[in-house]
């Protein structure tokens, strides 16, 4: 019966450890920080322009496309069966 309590009671302790607690006063400020110090051009976070992007390298950019447009799975690869090997062997 003693051991019974004292697992009982065990398991409350290490499960109230898991209960969730209300988040700090700081909760957000990291990530909105980030995004505020990535943008080059502060007046867009709150009026962005409708004006498409200018001064890109058209090179990189029809690169970019290309490597969107290909298909670069091998389909052969995809039907053959999933191996996984457990142990030594």
């Amino acid at each position: 019966m003693t051991k019974i309590a004292i697992a009982t009671l065990g398991a409350a302790i290490l499960l109230g450890g898991c209960a969730a607690s209300p988040p700090a006063g700081q909760f957000g400020n990291a990530v909105r920080q980030m995004t505020v110090n990535q943008v080059y051009d502060k007046k867009t976070l709150t009026a962005p322009s409708s004006a498409a992007v200018e001064g890109a390298d058209p090179d990189m950019i029809d690169t970019a496309v290309q490597s969107m447009r290909k298909e670069s799975t091998d389909r052969e690869k995809v039907s053959e069966p999933l191996v996984i090997n457990v142990g030594a062997r």
